[in-house]
């Protein structure tokens, strides 16, 4: 299979994750929407659903996670402060969606799946797609030393769930007729990055 065909299916999945969610999921209306005349096409080259998942998690960590991790990399862990670690964590996934063009489904996807799946699940599973956020998450329970580490992960939990509904959200604007503008994007980037710095450094 070509590159483009794999990666006409892999949007295809993509998609319809993001519209109808992962339990509904078809590979034989993957290849329909891909537009694969074989519409068995998803099916003998990805095996399974998981194997179409695994696939589109690692097309779409090959976007984001380099630059997350570029901007870990460049925290001192002995005095970062939670605010630049939750900009790592979080605006590697505007510069994405702003970059994304239209028709999109990359945030309205990742927030189906953490419906879907659930964070806790999604770690568990995947976890090598996701690594740069595992850091970052290691980052805020030694930035927030004073804090119960359960606290720190449960509060990280909720504003990762708040900024992937946040983005899904924008990204949606698109198809009711709204251009999304890249300042939008990235204002909600920093209202999420402001938001995420109060939660984490409430005293528990």
């Amino acid at each position: 299979m070509s590159a483009d065909a794999r990666l006409l299916l892999i949007n295809a999945a993509e998609q319809l994750i993001a519209q109808h969610g992962y339990a509904a999921l078809s590979l034989r209306q993957v290849g329909v929407v891909a537009g694969q005349r074989n519409n068995s096409a998803a099916q003998y080259h990805f095996g399974t659903k998981d194997g179409l998942l695994e696939a589109i998690l690692t097309t779409r960590s090959e976007r984001g996670e380099p630059r997350r991790r570029q901007l870990l990399a460049e925290l001192d862990p002995e005095t970062v402060t939670v605010r630049p670690i939750l900009e790592a964590l979080i605006l590697p996934g505007a510069e994405t969606l702003a970059t994304a063009g239209y028709p999109s489904w990359i945030a309205r996807f990742t927030d189906r799946m953490i419906t879907d799946l659930s964070l806790g699940l999604i770690e568990q599973r995947w976890a090598e797609h996701f690594i740069g956020a595992l850091q970052a998450g290691a980052l805020l329970e030694r930035a927030l030393p004073e804090h119960d580490p359960r606290v720190v992960r449960q509060r990280l939990s909720l504003l990762l769930v708040l900024a992937a509904r946040a983005f899904a959200h924008l990204e949606s604007q698109a198809d009711r007729g709204h251009a999304v503008q890249v300042e939008a994007i990235h204002r909600t980037a920093d209202d999420l990055i402001d938001m995420g710095t109060v939660l984490l450094t409430k005293p528990a």
